[in-house]
This record gives C-alpha cells, sequence and structure tokens, in this order.
C-alpha cells in the first residue's frame, strides 16, 4: 500500500455558510466482467442525517455497502468526499476507515470467542513506542468511553461477545464503527443489520441510531424492511437495476406502496386473504411436542388448506418450533400426527421419514440450513427428494430438469438456468430456490420459518403467493415469524406463544394492532413492571 492510498486531501475548498455533508459521492459505477451492476450513483449524506436506501435483490445495495466500505473498488470516475475531504481513488479501507466511514453488516462482523475490548480495540490498537507492549489500561478507556456515548455502560469490557445479548453484541459493532472517529462525525453504514435483532430489541437500536445522528453523525440504513426505513431515516435513495430512481426523497411524504412502484417499476399486487375459506378437515396434529425453553408440552391443530402464524416475544420459545419439528434441537419430545394418520415420532423419526410422512420445514437461515450454495438449482431442488425416485444413478432427470424449469418459471427465479449455481443468485432468488426445493413434495404440514426474511418487496409477493398455492394444494401451512405484516396478510388465524406457554389467537379481522397487543399487551413484562405498550418494539407500518 502507497502512502497515496492512505493519503486525505485537505486541499479542498470550502464554503462555510453551509454545513459540510458527511459523505458526498459523485459518478459510482461498478461492472463486473460485461455486466454493469451499478451505473453513475451519487450519494450525498448530510451532517445528522439518516438515509435510507432501498431497491430490489440485485439493484446495487449491496454493492454500494461494499464499495463504501473498500471491498470493492469503483469504475474510474468516481469521487469521494468525507467530511469535506476528498479521498484519492482508488479508496484502501484502511482510509475509509481513517476518514471515518465504517460499515456495519447484517451478522455484525464479531469475533464471539474475543472479549468486548479486543473486538472494539482490534486493529486499533497500539504498543508503547519503546517495549511496543499494548496498554490495556488505555485500550480500556478508549472502548469504555465509546461505549458510554451510546448507551453501553452496562457491557463489560471483560465479556467475551458470545455471552452477550443480541443487543449489546449490535452496540458492540457500533462502538467499533465509531472507534477513532470524533464524536459527532464521520458516516456510519447499517447494512441489515437488524435482521440480528429479536423485535423486542429494535426499539433500543433505534434510539442508539438516532442519538448519533443527532450528534452530527451521517447515517445509512440499507434494509429490505420499508416500514424500518420509513420509521427510521429522513430521506431514502431509491434504487433499480443499479441506477437512482429516487435521489434523496423525504421519507414524510412517502409510503410503502409507493416506494415499492418505484422500486419494481410498475405497481406491487396487494395481497389480500380474500373470503373466509372453508378449511377441510384436520391434516396435521402437533401432540405434546416439548424441548427445551419452552415452559410446557405444546399442542396444535391445523386444517387441509389452513394458513396459520406463530409469533411471540423473544424467550417465549416460539421461534425454536422449526428447528424442533426439523429433528435439530436436542431435548425433543411428543409427536406429529399427519394425513392418513402418519405418526412422526420427533425422538425417532428420520429426517427422511419426516418427509415421507408430508412434514416439511423450510429453515430460517438458507445459507446454512437450507441451500448447498456450490450445487446448481436443479440439484437442490431434487436432492431432498432422490429417495423417493429411486436411487442417485437411476433417477428420472427428466424430473429433476421439468421440475426445476417449471419452479423456475413459477417462482420467477432469475436467472432462469436451471444449471447455475446457487451462490451466484441474489438473496431474494435462493429463499425462492428454497422454497421450491421444499415444495416438491407436496407436503401434509409445511412449516416456515421466517420465509421472507432479507428479500426485496417483489420476492415477498412472490413467496408468499407460493405460500399460499401451496395451501390450495391441500397442505396445511404453518408460518413462523416476527413480520407482523406478512402474517396480517395471508394467515388465518395469527396464534402467540406466550413466556408460559399458553396461546392466544387473533382471527377474524386480523391487523397488525390486533396481533401486538396480543403479544405485548397481554404478556406480563418479567421484571413485574406492568404490560408492555403493543408494538412500541416493533417497526412501525404505515397503512
Amino acid at each position: 500500500m502507497t502512502e497515496r492510498d492512505l493519503r486525505v486531501t485537505d486541499s479542498a475548498p470550502q464554503d462555510v455558510t453551509r454545513p459540510v455533508p458527511r459523505l458526498a459521492v459523485q459518478g459510482m459505477s461498478k461492472t463486473f466482467g460485461a455486466k454493469r451492476v451499478l451505473s453513475g450513483v451519487s450519494l450525498t449524506v448530510g451532517s445528522g442525517e439518516i438515509r435510507g436506501i432501498v431497491g430490489q435483490n440485485g439493484s446495487g445495495k449491496s454493492t454500494i455497502a461494499k464499495i463504501l466500505s473498500g471491498v470493492y473498488q469503483p469504475d474510474r470516475g468516481c469521487s469521494f468526499v468525507v467530511d469535506g475531504r476528498p479521498l484519492a481513488v482508488p479508496v484502501h479501507p484502511v482510509a475509509l476507515r481513517k476518514a471515518g466511514v465504517a460499515v456495519v453488516h447484517q451478522d455484525l462482523g464479531l469475533v464471539e470467542d474475543f472479549s468486548v475490548l479486543r473486538n472494539i480495540r482490534i486493529g486499533a490498537s497500539r504498543g508503547s513506542r519503546i517495549i511496543r507492549r499494548i496498554d490495556w489500561k488505555h485500550e480500556a478507556q478508549e472502548a469504555r468511553r465509546i461505549l458510554d456515548t451510546i448507551g453501553g455502560s452496562a457491557i463489560s469490557l471483560s465479556q467475551n461477545v458470545h455471552e452477550l445479548t443480541p443487543t449489546k453484541k449490535a452496540k458492540v459493532a457500533i462502538a467499533r464503527g465509531l472507534e477513532g472517529v470524533p464524536s459527532g462525525h464521520g458516516l456510519l453504514i447499517f447494512d441489515e443489520s437488524t435482521k440480528s435483532l429479536p423485535p423486542a430489541d429494535l426499539q433500543e437500536f433505534y434510539e442508539v441510531v438516532r442519538e448519533l445522528a443527532r450528534s452530527g453523525t451521517g447515517i445509512v440504513i440499507i434494509s429490505h424492511r420499508l416500514s424500518e426505513v420509513l420509521m427510521l431515516a429522513d430521506t431514502v435513495t431509491i434504487l433499480r437495476d443499479g441506477e437512482v430512481v429516487g435521489d434523496g426523497l423525504a421519507t414524510s411524504e412517502l409510503d410503502e406502496a409507493t416506494i415499492a412502484q418505484m422500486m419494481v417499476g410498475r405497481e406491487v399486487q396487494q395481497h389480500s386473504k380474500g373470503q373466509a375459506a372453508e378449511f377441510g378437515p384436520v391434516v396435521a396434529s402437533l401432540d405434546a411436542v416439548a424441548f427445551p425453553g419452552l415452559a410446557r408440552p405444546l399442542s396444535l391443530q391445523l386444517r387441509e388448506g389452513e394458513i396459520v402464524g406463530l409469533t411471540g416475544l423473544a424467550g417465549s420459545a416460539f421461534e425454536h418450533l422449526p428447528d424442533a419439528l426439523a429433528g435439530e434441537r436436542e431435548g425433543v419430545a411428543g409427536k406429529v400426527v399427519l394425513r392418513g394418520g402418519r405418526v412422526v415420532n420427533l425422538v425417532q423419526t428420520t429426517v427422511q421419514e419426516r418427509l415421507r410422512h408430508g412434514l416439511v420445514v423450510v429453515p430460517e437461515e438458507r445459507t446454512k440450513k437450507g441451500l448447498a450454495l456450490s450445487l446448481s438449482v436443479v440439484d437442490n431442488m431434487s436432492v431432498p427428494w432422490l429417495d423417493a425416485r429411486g436411487r442417485p444413478w437411476a433417477v428420472d432427470r427428466r424430473w429433476r430438469a421439468r421440475y426445476a424449469a417449471d419452479a423456475m418459471s413459477k417462482f420467477d427465479i432469475r436467472p432462469t438456468d436451471i444449471r447455475a449455481l446457487v451462490a451466484h443468485l441474489s438473496g431474494g432468488n435462493q429463499q425462492k430456490v428454497m422454497l421450491a426445493k421444499w415444495l416438491a413434495g407436496a407436503p401434509s404440514l409445511l412449516v416456515l420459518h421466517e420465509p421472507t426474511q432479507a428479500v426485496d418487496v417483489q420476492a415477498r409477493a412472490d413467496i408468499l403467493d407460493a405460500i399460499k398455492g401451496a395451501a390450495a394444494a391441500g397442505a396445511a401451512v404453518l408460518i413462523v415469524s416476527t413480520e407482523i405484516s406478512d402474517l396480517r396478510l395471508v394467515c388465518q388465524r395469527v396464534l402467540i406463544l406466550h413466556s408460559d406457554a399458553s396461546l392466544s389467537e387473533v382471527s377474524g379481522e386480523i391487523s397488525s394492532d390486533r396481533i401486538l397487543s396480543m403479544v405485548y399487551g397481554s404478556t406480563r413484562s418479567s421484571d413485574g413492571g406492568g404490560q408492555l405498550t403493543a408494538g412500541s418494539n416493533y417497526p412501525a407500518e404505515r397503512s
């Protein structure tokens, strides 16, 4: 790395009559081979401004984040100015950090086995000039100072990160991003950072972000959650196919439907449950299902063609039910009785036996549990069903190709090549591949865990349509999710699991307010402090 790579030029003329923007990027383009994924994007974020960046998967959001963090270099002709000072291009990550630009990624990027102190000061620790020994007392003072400014005074510097709650982990990641940046300066970029936070902790995170903005730091929020962007951001930049179609628009003058239409280029169909359906017989019964963390065994019945939602507060264990049903949690007991009296004993039944009986679980973590990224689309879609189609060397390959091609058309998966590696697809298209993969078995009970997380608005609409199609084909569907808007749109009833393992139900006219009132209003706080306000920790929805 040359001295020029790290240079921050101080000679730029400054207009003292106007606040200096925290970030001003002009002509940001990026080409991979023959494909241009960003085209002439300009972005200016003012002092204390919270700017949202939204767009479909593949629109260029993640590319912008990687350019601003130095992972990718932009094409020629791009200029960077941070806090009024131009940066030499190509920009090295060290130069960006030195200038005060930091990114908090969706996985937070922390070293789980390191202490809080080491995570915050990693790469910033300095040894004495003579013996090069790190002055840990000084390092602790610096880390403590940063944490205290963002409400992290209760976080122990000596504690290992893996022992922290998700919200405390987020604060450690923010503190690391702010390390070395003068208070009220610089730019902090949150790239889908709320994905790892439980809904009950979101409000605290939002307040930390707002406090940083009030101090003068520039904030960029990259998110698929339009409700979150509308609630938190002052302005929004909207991308479509690598180009800006809305630049710095005031969120106070927008709603989700308008943003979605600009992202997609056409009006996105609004979902409706329509008239109350007449459901068939009970085709799935959860009988005394138990696992560690659940206060008492859970029993539940679902009917043919019915879509049921399950949600609750963090700690009620609702989010662990899919893993228990899939055989991925220890200490599980109970059984599931499916169509035709077929019994899945959760202690003894293998994954393949579960599939043969008609129990299909679509996991939350698509890249870890749901997909083989190094395999093609057609291989991913057919692998779970090879045993049912004969031995691997005798499988009807025409069936594999036919099903994959039909599914790609039905789910609008792009690119349309069934031989394309799943690793090369966008997150939304990967999610569609995973759902198509599990629907190939025509399940009796389809369990989906956060089926629309981290996907764009059009992919979400496609996925919800596919879920309704599975129910129409005769499956009973259980959606386990914190996405209240999804549950409201497609479920005929929504169940709320409380910390004592009791269930409340919302049916009939289902609204977000009714669900949230049941989640919060009918649950006593653990410290005896009374009831939580409905919706206080969820992103606000605009009707």
